[in-house]
């Protein structure tokens, strides 16, 4: 089994914030987050990324991601990325030059708490 789907969020007229996720046997996997430049640093990719892991929780399979940042990278750009996932119990498993892979466990960890990857 491998299931695609999306979330979404209303943000303003014609626009939508979306987070797209799949599903296998094993674990959920968080592939995007798009917030539209002016909606963003507002709680929408927060409120999506919150609803995806409640969901997680509630079938009892842990999250994977990879931050991996859209456009321009760069290593300040990526560890505030990995920085923002870690805010929702996401750890680094694997880092690379221009991507982290990172695993929720089931459950995750309070906000706030981060390791050192």
């Amino acid at each position: 089994m491998n299931l695609t789907a999306e979330l979404s969020l209303h943000v303003a007229e014609g626009q939508r914030a979306i987070l797209r996720f799949s599903e296998s046997a094993v674990a959920f996997s968080l592939d995007q987050v798009l917030v539209p430049g002016r909606f963003r640093a507002q709680g929408h990719g927060s409120f999506l990324v919150r609803r995806l892991l409640a969901l997680a929780d509630l079938v009892g399979k842990p999250v994977l991601t990879t931050a991996r940042p859209i456009g321009q990278n760069s290593p300040a750009i990526l560890a505030r990325l990995v920085a923002y996932y870690e805010r929702f119990g996401f750890r680094v498993t694997q880092r690379g030059l221009t991507a982290v892979h990172m695993r929720r466990p089931l459950g995750g960890e309070a906000d706030g708490e981060r390791s050192e990857g």
